[in-house]
């Protein structure tokens, strides 16, 4: 789409009436579904926005309206001007599609629309999606891995260099059971014996609402390379063996398991490898030359906890005016 004419798009968009705008110059498509979705498929050219930017984030209501500031650098995140019109959507009912509208709505931005039915509707229609993400993007939280795949024209060295980064990944069995746990708020488990589980922690202990009176709760972390049998254990096998583990280790009987979740992150930790800086630095000094600011634990490629991933978030905001 070449057009230069103005945009003048009503507040609730169909899919239709959308895709051939596609490219118009003067649109902005912002994404609010969750980041899994976004990695996998989008609308092409749209602009990630996690729904955390969008709430204040403090207690004990996190839901607040942004300050200015912070709504202004949203505003800026996405490249809104007077001439640009901003389509939103998201991939559950459109709660935070709509929330992102009232939010530049109360800064006097009121060019915008929803798409009707969202991500969902746009896929069941059979129209374009893509993996690619968008060049204007200024900063990255995804893994340098899916960055670079969804970006175009990436030279061969620095796939290469990406690719050699080393990592483990992590599954997290939770258990609710009944009963109490030791008063302890985690200890490892280097014996094998009793399973392939390397961390416990105990999330009751930390907390009276981590479980109902009378119960428990348990999270046992489990951490391998990618290709590892074990990441390829159902999540039946995974919560069992575990289980198992734990009731030889005495700290549950089966019979007393009244709750089972698990979760599983394949980027988790970062391995410093003997050829991590050569790779690493690869990798930085390209994102640099496109423009591409790197945030966050495998954004950046290095071991952050959390306090040093929200200190890197936060420096990077206070950088970026």
């Amino acid at each position: 789409m070449s057009s230069t004419a103005p945009l003048n798009l009503p507040l609730l968009l169909e899919p239709a009436e959308l895709e051939p705008l596609l490219g118009h110059p003067q649109l902005i498509l912002a994404d609010l579904c969750r980041p899994d979705n976004y990695q996998v498929a989008h609308l092409p050219g749209a602009i990630h926005l996690s729904p955390a930017e969008t709430q204040e984030g403090l207690a004990p209501a996190p839901g607040f309206l942004p300050d200015r500031a912070r709504l202004q650098q949203l505003a800026d995140k996405l490249g809104l001007a007077e001439d640009k019109w901003l389509v939103v959507y998201d991939d559950e009912g459109g709660g935070w599609a709509g929330r992102l509208i009232w939010l530049l709505d109360s800064i006097g931005f009121q060019r915008y629309s929803y798409l009707n039915g969202g991500l969902i509707a746009w896929h069941q229609e059979g129209r374009p999606l893509t993996d690619q993400m968008p060049a204007s993007a200024q900063s990255s939280s995804f893994p340098i891995q899916i960055r670079l795949q969804r970006m175009e024209n990436v030279p061969d060295r620095v796939m290469d260099a990406a690719g050699a980064l080393a990592y483990n990944s992590l599954v997290s069995v939770f258990l609710g059971i009944r009963g109490e746990v030791p008063p302890l708020s985690w200890l490892y488990v280097p014996e094998l014996s009793f399973g392939e589980f390397n961390r416990i922690s105990f999330p009751s202990n930390y907390t009276r609402e981590g479980a109902p009176p009378g119960h428990a709760s348990i999270l046992a972390e489990i951490t391998f390379r990618p290709g590892d049998p074990v990441g390829s254990w159902s999540d039946a096998e995974t919560i069992r063996h575990v289980s198992d583990g734990l009731s030889r280790m005495g700290l549950l009987k089966p019979e007393d398991v009244v709750y089972t979740a698990i979760s599983r992150q394949d980027y988790a930790y970062v391995i410093y490898d003997l050829d991590y800086q050569e790779h690493v630095g690869i990798v930085r000094t390209f994102c640099r030359e496109q423009g591409i600011d790197l945030v966050g634990r495998f954004a950046e490629f290095e071991y952050l906890n959390m306090d040093a991933c929200i200190r890197h978030a936060w420096d990077y905001a206070e950088r970026s005016g």
